[in-house]
């Protein structure tokens, strides 16, 4: 049976799920939780590494953008991935302020489509399929998830799964999920890697992780 977190807004995953979700053959499945000095997600004992993980948090991406072989996604030592490290770690810096966004900070991370390919304009979304993400949600079995899209590309993709959309902002939508009773908080932030203008993901994220700490709040 799956426990009730100490902090009573979501349950505690049991070690064969989380397990079954960070096998050896899915790499693009993570965790947002880094050593801050290799950049890896670090294997530390169960019980320890479970109170860090925030089963109600997805951090979603479009796809793989090259192979991933020893590393796993969003964890390898590029721009990007560092950059997101910072940002949610609270590492002092351009992209964070000091402070450990401690609301979304161990949210699960994954892609949209394991299609391995460093330009998103080709990256073909119409013929997405759902079934490995619903089943990401259906193992974490939560009633109400917060996804963090990033980029335009798969928020847009994610928006034509879901329905009963309630539109909060241009980068927020309420919705549920049109075969599975989740409720489903979707948010679109700049994608971590871009490059060509100021990288400001890290004000959004800080943004989410309070405006999220308050939903909880009123569960």
């Amino acid at each position: 049976m799956t426990k009730t977190s100490n902090l009573n807004y979501m349950k505690m995953i049991e070690k064969d799920i989380f397990d079954e979700l960070m096998s050896t053959e899915i790499k693009i499945n993570a965790w947002a939780i880094w050593d801050k000095e290799t950049m890896k997600f670090p294997y530390t004992g169960w019980e320890k590494l479970r109170k860090r993980l925030t089963t109600d948090v997805i951090f979603l991406g479009l796809n793989p953008s090259k192979k991933l072989n020893k590393v796993r996604n969003f964890h390898s030592k590029s721009v990007g991935d560092t950059r997101l490290m910072e940002a949610i770690l609270g590492i002092p810096g351009e992209n964070s302020n000091g402070k450990e966004l401690k609301n979304i900070s161990g949210g699960f991370m994954t892609d949209l489509l394991d299609v391995i390919e460093s330009d998103s304009l080709k990256v073909d979304t119409n013929s997405a399929s759902f079934d490995h993400f619903e089943n990401v949600l259906n193992k974490l079995d939560e009633p109400q998830y917060h996804i963090i899209c990033f980029g335009n590309k798969v928020f847009d993709a994610v928006r034509g799964w879901l329905t009963n959309q309630q539109i909060l902002s241009d980068d927020i939508v309420k919705c549920n999920s049109i075969s599975v009773g989740y409720n489903v908080t979707l948010y679109k932030v700049m994608h971590y890697s871009y490059r060509f203008d100021k990288n400001i993901i890290g004000d959004q994220l800080q943004y989410l992780d309070e405006l999220i700490g308050k939903k909880r709040s009123q569960r």
